[in-house]
């Protein structure tokens, strides 16, 4: 029995094959759909979210501004409790002055408080050693200065000569401390320093004599004594004029 089937030849079959490739070809990639579906799916979720973000935000009630919390930041310029403002700057000050080589150097304070006035006392007088920085006449601060020889030959200091390293000039340690600035017989160049050494022998023992400056040294050694003094105390003390001439 002979079969009804046909066979394609050769030729046929290739070119069969060729129009399938190409049918092939022309249709479009599935991944296309895939990827558009999924732009579609996100670009939808992604204006979701947004839309329901806005109506979180719409739903929250408008909140009058807040004041600002000072409790955390402290502000600097106002005193807190249990200190001054003076107290405060003072305390920084000294921190910042530890590592100098002379931390009572009058140079080292703005402000003269009795935070200053204690912490000057209990570290000791500001006397560097030279060489000094000399003036434009090739003169300068001596340190022979700090000494003063008695008729009977004793070399005795005077404790109350200090010199800023700072400032570059010598300067009356008590008189910094304790002058009474109201006076009209103030001498502010021992205050503020001095620096005109041609003339600094006779200005030395010009000041030295001087009332106020005798006043300023027994407030200074009743502080040194006591701590502090109040008003009243340094009152009595300079009226009562007791102190002679002397090397403080």
């Amino acid at each position: 029995m002979s079969s009804s089937r046909k066979y394609l030849s050769g030729s046929e079959k290739r070119k069969r094959k060729r129009e399938t490739k190409e049918k092939i070809k022309k249709l479009p990639k599935i991944s296309q759909y895939l990827k558009n579906d999924d732009f579609k799916n996100e670009n939808s979720s992604e204006q979701c979210s947004k839309s329901e973000d806005l109506d979180r935000i719409k739903s929250i009630p408008e909140l009058p501004d807040a004041e600002p919390n000072t409790s955390v930041y402290p502000d600097p310029e106002q005193p807190q409790q249990g200190t001054s403002k003076n107290e405060r700057e003072i305390y920084f000050s000294v921190n910042n002055i530890v590592s100098s080589p002379y931390v009572t150097d009058m140079g080292n304070f703005k402000e003269l408080t009795d935070q200053v006035k204690r912490f000057v006392i209990e570290n000791g007088h500001c006397k560097p050693k030279g060489p000094f920085l000399k003036d434009s006449d090739n003169r300068s601060f001596l340190e022979k200065h700090y000494y003063i020889v008695s008729k009977s030959g004793v070399k005795l200091e005077r404790t109350w000569l200090s010199y800023s390293l700072i400032l570059q000039k010598a300067y009356c340690e008590p008189c910094w401390l304790f002058a009474n600035r109201a006076s009209k017989k103030i001498q502010n160049v021992w205050i503020e320093g001095y620096d005109d050494w041609k003339h600094i022998v006779d200005a030395i023992e010009r000041h030295e004599t001087s009332k106020i400056h005798l006043d300023s040294c027994l407030t200074y050694r009743q502080w040194r004594l006591h701590g502090t003094l109040d008003e009243e105390q340094e009152s009595m003390i300079k009226n009562k004029n007791l102190l002679a001439p002397s090397t403080f």
